[in-house]
């Protein structure tokens, strides 16, 4: 499907999903648990972190260590969590001011902060954290990339380098595709009936 096909389609879904809100309080508490998890397991094992989901959860959850795997997936854990905490805080501010759809400006914004690759380590993790700052501030589903779409993850990135793209490229419809299925689960959550489009 077409990146614009893909944005009318999530802005649709996007819609049926405002109407379904406000969540009640404890749902919000559990949904934020949820993709807190989640996201750090996600965003994590992409750059190699050995901790299982179940591993990560009850690091977060319970703060105990899994045996036999290296100290530093712990950290980088619960550091990611603590990112993802202040990530959410910060999105659930004062809404952002920009003329770009959400989902381009997310992938612009991880794109270039990527190819700048300020930092020794991280990254990629930030990149995601700032994509998903953007998409959530908007009132777009949180982005978590699975491990196994990690080529299709890299290959976007790679193609985007190389083109230039001002709009995010490739990763613009990468994380467009993301959404789609993250609105998905949302509404599989919530019983809630997809539109047709």
């Amino acid at each position: 499907m077409e990146l614009q096909a893909l944005i009318k389609r999530i802005d649709v879904t996007k819609k049926l999903i405002s109407d379904k809100r406000p969540l009640a309080p404890k749902e919000v508490k559990e949904l934020d648990a949820y993709f807190r998890i989640g996201t750090t397991y996600t965003s994590n094992a992409l750059e190699g972190n050995t901790l299982t989901l179940t591993e990560t959860k009850v690091l977060l959850e319970d703060g105990l260590t899994a045996g036999g795997k290296p100290l530093r997936d712990s950290y980088e854990a619960l550091g990611h969590a603590n990112a993802y905490d202040f990530m959410l805080e910060t999105a659930r501010s004062d809404p952002f001011e920009f003329n770009e759809h959400p989902v381009i400006l997310s992938a612009y914004a991880h794109q270039r902060l990527v190819d700048i690759h300020p930092f020794e380590d991280g990254n990629g993790r930030t990149a995601r954290l700032l994509m998903n700052l953007i998409l959530i501030n908007k009132g777009y589903q949180i982005v978590s990339i699975p491990p196994v779409l990690r080529q299709e993850y890299i290959d976007a990135i790679n193609k985007g380098r190389r083109s230039g793209s001002k709009t995010g490229g490739s990763l613009a419809r990468f994380i467009a595709e993301c959404e789609v299925e993250a609105q998905k689960d949302f509404c599989r959550m919530f019983h809630m009936e997809l539109p047709k489009i």
